[in-house]
């Protein structure tokens, strides 16, 4: 009775759409070290046809059954009914309840309830850059509460409107045609209209990170296929030819993105099985990747916008050791050094005088982040 349940596979937690625990997971250190952590837990295979022979598993089956059918029907009445775009801003834990909570979910949505309801009553608000940033700030801390994402980082303007923030996502859009009352109005920059949402709120920009977040997801899918099939070795580099059909497209389609096998056995010093011969960029362990780009992501995660220097950079030794992170300092040195590790792992490296933010902005976007509270979302 007191023994822990068994921690999922990719497949499960990709349909129940839970990032949350993958990321968890990661965090931790892998399926594995979070096994040892729960004393043992058992943990389910990577391939569905061994992981249905567990009984755990097929009692889950029927469920996942159920789900199918409550989102195929959900999907028939949002095209029959066609109801106001309010009313089917869906998230996807929304779509894990059943039919008969769709509509209550939806209204306790945790981020979006006070703000959509306040939303109803401003339409005929006028929208200023200092408006906008201070809007843009309330959404990214509430939507930090329940998608652990950092608020210092920029969002795709299409993650506003699936959301449900119509409003906010027609003002960032035209947000260099806004007016600026107070903050912005002493900047260079913004004067020319050429400030930018991001820049104006201090923010990392969305392809920046999501280049991080791909990439980090990238390695942590591959440290777990390795381990599922190559017992961890990480000597040769698999074939993406091999990675889908084992069932795992989503890593092949990241190694793609990334820009394939080739580029990335050289970077992670793996061989390649059909014998190409590759650049020799040194040594690099999926490891040491992993954690780097998890205490990076750990760092951010603790930062409040704006930000000085928005960009995602190597951290300093300074950095490490003041987190007590000697172990990463050890191995930085050991794998080439800092500018080496950051050209490798697609991060900034700089004298801190490049990509700085303005001045003028910098102060004007902290006021309006420190005033956040006294004002109503919209």
């Amino acid at each position: 009775p007191n023994q822990p349940p068994p921690i999922p596979n990719e497949y499960l937690l990709n349909f129940f759409k839970r990032n949350d625990l993958r990321w968890g997971i990661a965090q931790l250190g892998g399926r594995e070290a979070v096994s040892h952590l729960l004393d043992g837990a058992g943990i389910i295979p990577g391939k569905w046809k061994d992981a249905t022979d567990l009984q755990i598993v097929k009692h889950v089956i029927p469920r996942m059954q159920q789900l199918k059918r409550v989102e195929s029907n959900q999907r028939k009445l949002t095209t029959l009914l066609k109801p106001p775009l309010e009313t089917t801003n869906l998230t996807m834990k929304e779509l894990q309840g059943n039919e008969s909570s769709l509509i209550s979910s939806v209204q306790n949505h945790p981020a979006s309830v006070d703000l959509k309801e306040n939303t109803r009553n401003s339409m005929t608000e006028f929208w200023t850059k200092e408006r906008v940033v201070q809007q843009l700030y309330l959404y990214l801390e509430s939507y930090k509460k329940y998608k652990h994402r950092p608020s210092v980082w920029m969002p795709q303007l299409a993650e506003l409107s699936h959301e449900g923030y119509s409003k906010l996502f027609n003002a960032c859009s035209r947000f260099k045609k806004l007016p600026s009352v107070s903050v912005f109005s002493d900047s260079p920059t913004s004067s020319e209209n050429k400030i930018t949402i991001d820049c104006a709120a201090g923010l990392v920009p969305f392809k920046e990170w999501r280049f991080f977040e791909s990439q980090l997801q990238l390695f942590v899918e591959l440290k777990q296929y390795l381990q599922l099939y190559r017992n961890g070795s990480e000597e040769y580099f698999p074939e993406p030819t091999e990675i889908i059909a084992n069932g795992h497209g989503e890593l092949a389609l990241l190694i793609q993105k990334h820009g394939g096998k080739v580029l990335l056995a050289q970077k992670l010093d793996m061989r390649l099985s059909s014998g190409i011969d590759k650049l020799v960029w040194g040594p690099m362990t999926l490891d040491f990747a992993i954690q780097l780009l998890h205490f990076i992501r750990s760092q951010f995660l603790q930062m409040t916008p704006p930000l000085l220097y928005p960009i995602i950079c190597m951290p300093s030794e300074k950095d490490l050791i003041r987190c007590g992170r000697e172990d990463l300092v050890c191995q930085v040195v050991e794998f080439g050094g800092y500018e080496n590790v950051a050209r490798r792992l697609g991060l900034a490296y700089f004298d801190g005088k490049s990509r700085k933010l303005d001045e003028a902005v910098f102060r004007g976007a902290r006021s309006l982040w420190k005033g956040r509270k006294g004002i109503a979302p919209s």
